[in-house]
């Protein structure tokens, strides 16, 4: 599953960087593809060979994040404690933007993008770590399981032994 994150993740980054390329057909794909989830304003956008990338700054840096936060790994319940706080600081950001309490400010904004994402990439991993381990308990118990407990819980008494 990390391995899948981050690849979709680093696919996006790298589709993200395509204007640059100056393909208008390719362009105006991939600016549509992106246009669902990104405003794209290019004013919140960095700028590559004289063109806009296809996300916003923020947007950048979720995919940047994500492509890292594959790698993190940390169990659910921190992971989406992280999340909730990378949220919340990245909607305080925009009220305080919106409320006209700082300009714009692009590379700020990638940094919270990519605290964003890395949150939830560790988080969809945590997930899948944690729903693995959910199946694995799920498993019916057999005499070889048993037999596999009452030895390992005898190892572990012995070394507890004086």
């Amino acid at each position: 599953m990390r391995l899948t994150i981050a690849s979709i993740a680093c696919a996006l980054v790298v589709l993200a960087l395509v204007p640059a390329l100056h393909q208008p057909l390719l362009s105006v794909s991939v600016l549509a593809f992106f246009s669902r989830a990104c405003h794209q304003d290019p004013a919140r956008s960095f700028w590559i060979a004289g063109v806009p990338m296809a996300v916003c700054a923020r947007c950048f840096g979720i995919y940047v994040g994500a492509a890292a936060g594959a790698r993190v790994r940390m169990n659910r319940q921190l992971a989406l404690r992280m999340l909730i706080a990378a949220a919340t600081i990245n909607l305080l950001d925009v009220v305080a933007e919106s409320a006209g309490l700082h300009g714009n400010l692009p590379v700020m904004r990638v940094w919270l993008g990519m605290l964003l994402g890395i949150t939830i990439a560790a988080l969809i991993a945590a997930m899948d770590v944690s729903s693995q381990g959910a199946s694995e308990d799920a498993r019916p118990e057999t005499s070889s399981t048993r037999l596999g407990a009452r030895s390992s819980r005898r190892q572990s008494s012995l070394l507890l032994a004086p």
